[in-house]
């Protein structure tokens, strides 16, 4: 009964997710958390396109969903990336380059529409009127 003929079936550690569109894939622990409070399939990320993915720098791991990505590091815990800033770090060598994990989800800034994301690093800011990196 889930959003564009999707499952789910709970299990004690976790569940899995299954739509016609993406397939099964488990979710599970802060990751899924974080998937939870974006209102899971209904949300921005829509259903998990993998499983979660490890041996990233430092320990970290990631989970792809239709709309972006859930990332999460035992240093910086778990956060969203999608869209045009997803798309910057991408650029700059996501965990393994200068930015590092990210600290924070998206947020908004000024009257403009535009939004920012902390990483360890530094700051990617998107707006109307352009895009820019502050380092740390």
């Amino acid at each position: 009964g889930l959003k564009d003929g999707g499952v789910f079936q709970n299990y004690q550690g976790g569940a899995i997710i299954w739509s016609p569109a993406t397939g099964a894939h488990i979710s599970i622990g802060a990751i899924r958390s974080l998937w939870a409070a974006t209102g899971f399939e209904n949300g921005k990320l829509g259903y998990p396109v993998t499983n979660e993915v490890g041996g990233l720098k430092d320990g970290g791991v990631y989970q792809n969903y239709q709309g972006g990505a859930i990332i999460w590091s035992p240093a910086t815990g778990a956060h969203v990336s999608l869209g045009a800033i997803r798309s910057i770090w991408a650029s700059t060598g996501y965990e393994s380059g200068r930015l590092g994990y990210p600290t924070s989800d998206e947020y908004a800034t000024g009257g403009d529409g535009g939004v920012a994301q902390n990483y360890q690093g530094g700051v990617i800011h998107v707006s109307r009127t352009g895009s820019y990196i502050t380092w740390f």
